[in-house]
Parts: C-alpha cells; sequence; structure tokens
C-alpha cells in the first residue's frame, strides 16, 4: 500500500485524506478488504490520478475498470468462473468510482457508468455461492432495484429470518451486497433511489417493502414490521423503444413498466411501414436495409418473465405475438434481423439482463405502394394523402423522439419548411 505522501507529492493521500479524492478512495480501500477491489490496482491507479483534477480521476477509473472487466469476461471465456467472480466484483467498484465526480451535464455518461457498474456486479452476483438474486422491491407506484443474498445452507422448506437493508442515497444497491453475502445470513438489500441524482424519487416507509419470502423476521432499518403484498423476486426484462411507445401516453401499458432510459442498443430504423391503424402514416421500424444507426430507448419491466412482457406489447401495440420479439438468456431469440438480435443479445449481455422484448413489425412500404423504399418515394408517399390521414402522418414523424434522426426524417423537415416558407 502506497505510503503517506508529503504535500509535495503528485499522489494524493489517501490513508490520510484531506480531499475529496482521498475520502472516496479510502471508501473504496475499506471495501477492497471484503473482495470490492485490490489495494495494489488502486493504489497504482491512484498515481496516475492529480489531486482534484476530475478529468484524470475519470480517466483513470475507467482505464482500470475496463481493464478489469476485460480480464473478468476472459477469465469466464476460459471456464475460471471464481477469478472472473473476483474481477467482476472489482470492475463493478471501479466503474462507480468513475461517476463518483461527474455532474449533472453529464447525465449520459452518468447512465452508462451506472449500467457498466450494475452489469458487472449481476456477472459476478450469477457465479457466487450462496445466491445473490437480483429483486424489484415495488412500494406505491415506485420500483427499486435490489438483491436477495441467500443464507448459507438454509434448512430445506424453512423460512428464513431476513434482515432488510436499505442503504442511502449516495450508494448503488451493489456497493455492499456482496458484503452482506459473506456474512452468509438472508438478507435484502435496495438502494433507496439508485442514487437520488439518478432517479427523481424518494423512498417511502420502508416497513411496506418486504420480501415475502423472507420469513417471519423482517427488519427495516432497525425496525421490526410485517410482511406485505407488493414484494416480489423477478427477472430484469427489458424493453426497447423509438417510436409510439415514447410519446404516446397508455397508462395501462406505462403502470407495466419503469422509467426510459438513454443507453439502449443501436438498432437501424426508418419510417417505412405504412400504418393502416395510423390513417396510412409512415412509421418507424427496424429496417436492416433501409434505416440508419439509432440508439434506442430502454426500460425495465415490472413484469416477473419474457413470455409476461411480450404479452404486454402485444396487447400495446394491437398486433400478434409473431410480431414482438425477443431475447433470452436461456438462449431463446426470435427477431426478423439478424443484426438486430446480435446487437440486442450484446447490449443485455453487458447489462446483466435477462430477457429483451421489442416491436418487431416489418417494412411494408413496396408491398403496399408497389415502389421500392426510397426517401423519394417516401416523401411522394405523404404528400398523396388527404385531410385527417396527412395529418395524422406528419404528426407521428414529428412527434418521434429528437434522438430519431433518419434520411427520411431529415427530408420531411426539409420538406415542411420549404412548405411553410
Amino acid at each position: 500500500m502506497a505510503p503517506r505522501q508529503s504535500s509535495d507529492d503528485d499522489v494524493f493521500d489517501f490513508l490520510f485524506p484531506s480531499h475529496a479524492f482521498g475520502s472516496q478512495t479510502l471508501r473504496l480501500v475499506a471495501e477492497a478488504q471484503q473482495g470490492g477491489g485490490d489495494v495494489f490496482d488502486i493504489a497504482r491507479c491512484c498515481r496516475e490520478i492529480d489531486e482534484g483534477d476530475t478529468e484524470s480521476w475519470e480517466r483513470g477509473w475507467v482505464a482500470l475498470a475496463e481493464r478489469i472487466e476485460g480480464l473478468a469476461r476472459d477469465a469466464l471465456a476460459d471456464g475460471r468462473n471464481t477469478t472472473a467472480m473476483k474481477y467482476f466484483f472489482h470492475a463493478n467498484q471501479y466503474w462507480r468510482m468513475a461517476d463518483v465526480f461527474l455532474g449533472e451535464d453529464r447525465a449520459a455518461d452518468r447512465a452508462d457508468r451506472f449500467s457498466r457498474a450494475q452489469a458487472c456486479f449481476r456477472a459476478a452476483a450469477k457465479l457466487h455461492s450462496p445466491r445473490i438474486e437480483a429483486i424489484e422491491v415495488v412500494c406505491g407506484a415506485d420500483t427499486y432495484d435490489g438483491y436477495f443474498c441467500h443464507p448459507v445452507d438454509p434448512a430445506p422448506g424453512a423460512k428464513w429470518p431476513a434482515v432488510f437493508f436499505i442503504g442511502g442515497a449516495d450508494a448503488y444497491a451493489e456497493e455492499i451486497s456482496w458484503r452482506l453475502s459473506r456474512r452468509g445470513r438472508s438478507m435484502a438489500r435496495v438502494a433507496r433511489d439508485e442514487r437520488a441524482t439518478r432517479r427523481r424519487i424518494r423512498h417511502r416507509d420502508p416497513r411496506s417493502c418486504l420480501l415475502p419470502r423472507a420469513g417471519d423476521a423482517c427488519y427495516a432499518g432497525g425496525t421490526r414490521a410485517a410482511p406485505v403484498e407488493g414484494c416480489r423476486m423477478t427477472e430484469r426484462i427489458a424493453l426497447l423503444g423509438w417510436g409510439s411507445l415514447l410519446w404516446d401516453e397508455d397508462e395501462e401499458f406505462d403502470d407495466l413498466h419503469g422509467r426510459w432510459r438513454y443507453d439502449g442498443p443501436a438498432l437501424k430504423l426508418e419510417f417505412s411501414r405504412i400504418s393502416k391503424s395510423r390513417g396510412g402514416a409512415l412509421t418507424l421500424v427496424i429496417d436492416p436495409e433501409n434505416g440508419k444507426d439509432t440508439q434506442v430507448r430502454w426500460s425495465l419491466s415490472r413484469r416477473p418473465g419474457v413470455g409476461d412482457a411480450m404479452d404486454d406489447l402485444k396487447k400495446r401495440e394491437k398486433t400478434r405475438r409473431k410480431n414482438i420479439g425477443m431475447y433470452s438468456v436461456t438462449g431463446d431469440r426470435r427477431g426478423r434481423d439478424e443484426h438486430a438480435l446480435s446487437a440486442i443479445g450484446d447490449w443485455a449481455g453487458k447489462r446483466g439482463l435477462d430477457g429483451v422484448v421489442w416491436t418487431d413489425l416489418p417494412s411494408n412500404f413496396e408491398g403496399e405502394t408497389g415502389k421500392r423504399f426510397s426517401v423519394d418515394a417516401a416523401i411522394r408517399y405523404l404528400k398523396t394523402l388527404r385531410g385527417d390521414d396527412r395529418e395524422k402522418a406528419f404528426r407521428y414523424i414529428e412527434n418521434a423522439p429528437a434522438f430519431v434522426r433518419t434520411p427520411l426524417r431529415s427530408a420531411f423537415v426539409d420538406m415542411l419548411e420549404g412548405v411553410r416558407g
């Protein structure tokens, strides 16, 4: 471990911290004793960081996180599961450190660092014994991510006395779950708001959020409380969105998933499907031939499995099940485009997701018009629409999220400016 540095040294002091950098690092060093990092890696990283320079802080921890995560994935591929688990736990913490001093203007980067940290933790959790199980705790209208740390050698069929542990706003749920699991007790670990900077919500009475399987002796913040309905063990199923799911509100469907997040997979999208239910409007679909790579949005389903989430989306889209794409870590997958399936699978793996569902309607422009899709052909088609149908078609493209910048949308904007000019 690095010795205490004098004020003339370039390395900031984390053994006797006088600066926020040192305090945050000391926190990590303390957790490293329980498997949350490697002290020598931490010390080497600190030597590359200038005290007070947040850019060098971020650069140093990102580089360490990427290197250790790479070692974890290599070990996993080689079947060295114990080594992979160790490195995944370390990388989870290093990604968290890279996030610490990012401001509100770096929201996208913060979301990415959190997702990388969480994915590393969940990859390690799958290799851990006793089990660390990803859970969701539903409290009123809010849903919180958490972990259920299974006890060591529980009696078969018996109820497990459990501690319900609620963290503060400055920590991930992942940060100390691995520490709790080492104690051999049955525990549920929940972050009150996945850091207040990420979710603009506050936790309600923790005594109303208990795991039914935890048994009779449940505690929240030191207070004994009786289990109630509303908490569940669940798979992490992502719902992908890029079109009307984001702006056309449906209260029944919207209650079945969480907030939309910004770091989804990149898929080839274009307005190349003629929708009869929308009066002939050109709607946005995955189009491997004409689409432009677009990073889509995603949300966690509040349903327990992939099949349930597929049924929810099928009902929302008023379509058949064959038009709902799906990917599952079990190996099941269904989609019209192999490139999209591969991109979704890779993305899901990095985020520790158990499954993904999305609307998988095909482009039908040529089938409906007799002409191959092109931007010029689509613009000519839009100009043939009249009355309410024309208004609906224009509104659909205008309402598409700002991140959708396909060739047709650009041409459509130019067309409108010419008309209005």
